[in-house]
């Protein structure tokens, strides 16, 4: 009976189902008509995308704008008693926003990073700190050669807006990928990472204005991300904050011409008869009027509309690797009856440059037979070899055992290794390494296999392999072998040796 209850109800919604009205094709049609702008708005989405001035898809968050007693404090400041100094860098900025931001904007990190450059130098090539960081996004060498900018008595690619960007955009990167917060980034772009990784640890936190309340991180970097939100504010919206007479620097904009022999500066600008101060703000990098070649595609910036012109006086530009080279400093010993003052005055510099340089605080006093870096831009005598050698390159391990206190940046620093590469080769979901953990450097490699071609006459010994055995592959005698490689009876053969085939 259950059952046939069941079959009856079964029948009986087929029965209803059958009454329902069928929906038309017009009906169908209109709703069709009404997808279709919406896929044609998708379709030209995705083809602008393919366009340069869309931002590539990012991994990055947008900067966070949050409220803070710290950040209406530098407000006031830049509004108040430092009008002059924002007044100055926003009339500089726009020199540069233009290039700095683009560089930024593909890499897909957020286009306002670039108001670090105002904090930390006012959009100015020549800023120097007193920890001897150096252009627009004060670099100290060692970070800067870290990503890639290169520094010798000739170049300083620190003072070059183009290539100090990409690297600061790569370290943001690296910060950001440790930290994943905008905030922790940029205090550990002022403060270093082992200094703000401490703070997080110390207070198990990893908000920023938590640990500046717990005074975990130094004072100069407490303010620091207040006052880069404050200038963000400010530069956003000028006339707001009373900034509304600004003479802004044009937009930065020259051509290129490539260059394959060293040259100097001052001879290009005599014979395109311009001002040699406006080529030489051209390119910042340069520390006097010689252009060294170290690449082949080495170029320098003109005015624009000057490249053939450009063209035709290289060959009278041309200029021999000098015996001299510029430097930022030379070394004063101190004498009886000097004092700040008259060093400086002597020495054509200011006491507070003098100050900053040696790092002397405004009640430090001097002796006799102190030594004295005084910066300087004159030519001074340093040793010279006749050829630049290129950076060399050191072997990195395939794995790391972590030690006490050590931690993904500085691994990523001392073997050149990104974080996030790092991070993807060990399967690292966040930044916590164990001490005493192995850690992957390298992607596994295939086994080398017995070369071919050019050199089919070494042989790259693996594990288990004898001497015998490689003699018998090749077809040749032991003591030939052994002969060929300078090895006896009693040598020890390692995995990854390369042994010679004679022939």
């Amino acid at each position: 009976m259950k059952n046939l209850f069941l079959l009856m109800c079964y029948i009986g919604f087929l029965i209803s189902c059958s009454h329902f009205p069928k929906y038309s094709k017009g009906p169908q049609h209109q709703i069709s008509h009404l997808v279709t702008p919406s896929k044609s708005i998708e379709a030209t989405t995705n083809t602008s995308d393919k366009s340069p001035d869309i931002p590539p898809k990012t991994l990055y968050n947008p900067l966070p704008e949050e409220d803070h007693h710290k950040v209406d404090l530098w407000v006031r400041y830049f509004t108040g008693q430092g009008r002059e100094l924002m007044q100055n860098y926003l009339e500089r900025s726009t020199r540069y926003l233009t290039l700095m931001k683009a560089i930024i904007k593909k890499e897909g990190l957020p286009e306002d990073l670039v108001y670090v450059a105002l904090i930390e130098s006012g959009f100015s090539s020549k800023a120097h700190s007193r920890s001897n960081a150096v252009g627009y996004w004060q670099f100290i060498k060692s970070t800067g050669r870290r990503f890639g900018l290169r520094i010798d008595h000739f170049v300083d690619e620190r003072r070059d807006p183009e290539l100090s960007t990409r690297a600061a955009v790569e370290f943001f990167k690296d910060l950001y990928s440790l930290f994943g917060s905008w905030h922790l980034s940029m205090a550990a772009y002022n403060a270093g990472e082992y200094r703000v990784n401490r703070a997080m640890m110390k207070h198990y936190n990893r908000n920023f204005w938590h640990l500046i309340e717990k005074k975990s991180l130094p004072s100069e970097t407490s303010n620091y991300v207040p006052k880069f939100i404050a200038a963000r504010r400010i530069a956003a919206n000028p006339s707001k904050y009373g900034f509304s007479s600004l003479k802004y620097q044009e937009n930065l904009q020259y051509d290129t011409v490539p260059i394959t022999q060293p040259i100097s500066l001052k001879k290009l600008a005599t014979h395109l008869k311009i001002d040699y101060e406006n080529l030489k703000n051209l390119n910042p990098m340069y520390k006097g009027e010689y252009v060294p070649v170290y690449e082949k595609d080495t170029a320098i910036r003109i005015p624009m509309g000057l490249q053939a012109s450009a063209v035709e006086a290289m060959k009278s530009s041309l200029m021999p690797r000098p015996k001299y080279a510029y430097m930022d400093h030379y070394w004063y010993r101190v004498r009886r009856g000097d004092t700040l003052y008259r060093i400086a005055r002597r020495n054509k510099t200011s006491v507070s440059n003098l100050r900053r340089a040696n790092r002397m605080r405004g009640r430090s006093l001097i002796r006799v037979g102190q030594k004295l870096k005084v910066p300087t831009r004159k030519l001074a005598a340093v040793p010279i070899k006749s050829k630049t050698k290129k950076p060399q390159t050191k072997t990195t391990p395939k794995k790391h055992k972590v030690a006490r206190g050590e931690s993904l940046i500085q691994l990523s620093k001392r073997y050149g290794v990104s974080v996030a590469a790092l991070k993807t080769l060990n399967n690292l979901n966040g930044t916590t390494i164990q001490v005493g953990q192995s850690l992957k450097l390298k992607a596994p490699q295939a086994k080398s296999q017995p070369s071919t071609g050019s050199n089919k006459n070494v042989h790259i010994v693996r594990k288990g392999e004898t001497l015998i055995g490689i003699a018998d592959q090749y077809k040749i005698s032991l003591v030939k072998l052994m002969k060929a490689n300078s090895l006896n009876f009693k040598s020890i053969l390692l995995t990854g040796s390369r042994l010679r085939i004679p022939k």
